[in-house]
């Protein structure tokens, strides 16, 4: 009589009499790829794994035009190495032709810090331009009081009505 097994101590001995290597990044890489619809072994044969971070798994291609093969198959590819990686996460692939030093670029939290210290200075900058500009208003109005046609006295009268006006003060 043939005894009932659970499915994830079948899969814990399988995965328990697999070598190092054959769990690797590299030999999963190949299993899965090889699946694609009829570009699976070549792809196998101009592509390999060369960065992996934050989930964004880096390749390197022989050719541009493997590039654009992995992006249409992108989604199959990654839905392959998440079943047989769980733990990596994997949610992207990105792409370098061979003889590129491209790198997946900083984790997020350093991209999260560099864009806000950007924003920083651009908002630094900003408010020193907007404070010159304010500065520069100031002048230009006090230069139109001292270049104004009319007589200091009615000068002084259309600043009282102008400040009742904005303080509401009834004089």
């Amino acid at each position: 009589m043939s005894e009932i097994r659970n499915f994830s101590d079948i899969a814990i001995s399988i995965m328990s009499n697999l070598t190092e290597s054959e769990r690797s990044l590299p030999s999963i890489w190949k299993k899965v790829v090889s699946k694609v619809n009829k570009y699976g072994d070549r792809l196998c044969g101009n592509t390999r794994v060369v960065d992996y971070k934050n989930g964004v798994l880096l390749i390197e291609t022989d050719h541009p035009g493997w590039n654009q093969i992995m992006n249409i198959y992108q989604k199959f590819i990654i839905t392959g190495l998440n079943r047989e990686l769980p733990d990596l996460k994997i949610n992207t692939l990105a792409f370098r032709v061979k003889g590129n030093d491209a790198q997946l670029s900083q984790s997020y939290d350093e991209y999260l810090e560099e864009k806000n210290k950007e924003y920083q200075e651009k908002l630094e900058k900003d408010e020193k331009e907007i404070d010159k500009f304010y500065e520069n208003l100031g002048k230009n109005r006090e230069e139109e009081k001292k270049e104004s046609s009319l007589p200091p006295e009615i000068l002084e009268k259309f600043e009282r009505l102008k400040q009742s006006m904005l303080t509401n003060d009834e004089k």
